[in-house]
């Protein structure tokens, strides 16, 4: 991952899914709870406390449901520079059932590379675009106006991408909606990300 300490959060995170990482499924999750990276600088560093009372989700950016083949790899997706600002409304829906595909394409075979993005994209606002976002907690951390996932599988020659608003909607149309290019996930997040990932 990459980190940024001025939002205090990732620029993006990456992972890779095979059928059998995806498969061994032997740790719960339900004994983990979201700690401090004490690899990011105490000054840089975020914490429960600034979630509490946010009305925002911690949302996985490597999701826990692809960690359940080690111990070390579930602990890891519970440190706070893994999580990031999500409305409950994206985090527990459209979000979810992203990375629900996400695995369905490991379990079919393939070997999976995946980055996610946290996003802080233009508005249009009178008198110009800005970028426009707010801060939670005592730490300022930045809450992203939208996230992304750029999808590369071994084998293929076109990646997938989608980039969905950090907003509450209805989640009724399915994932085709957000499907987008990779130059334009590109453009947006100014991170180049190669097709055959090392």
């Amino acid at each position: 991952m990459a980190y940024d300490g001025r939002t205090k959060g990732a620029v993006w995170v990456y992972e890779k899914l095979t059928p059998e990482s995806i498969s061994n499924e032997r740790i719960s999750r339900e004994k983990f709870r979201f700690v401090e990276d004490i690899g990011v600088p105490k000054l840089l560093r975020t914490t429960n406390e600034d979630y509490r009372g946010s009305g925002y989700d911690r949302g996985h950016l490597c999701p826990a449901g692809d960690c359940k083949h080690s111990y070390e790899a579930m602990r890891d997706s519970f440190l706070l520079t893994n999580a990031s600002p999500q409305l409950p409304g994206l985090n527990r829906g459209a979000w979810k059932a992203l990375e629900v595909h996400v695995r369905k394409l490991a379990r079919s075979g393939k070997t999976v590379h995946v980055y996610t993005l946290p996003m802080y994209l233009p508005l249009d606002m009178e008198g110009g675009r800005f970028v426009h976002y707010r801060v939670i907690g005592e730490s300022d951390i930045g809450v992203p106006t939208h996230f992304a996932k750029v999808i590369i599988i071994d084998g293929e020659d076109q990646p997938v991408a989608y980039i969905l608003p950090n907003e509450k909607f209805s989640f009724n149309e399915g994932l085709e909606v957000f499907r987008t290019t990779v130059e334009k996930v590109e453009r947006v997040s100014g991170v180049i990300f190669p097709i055959s990932p090392y």
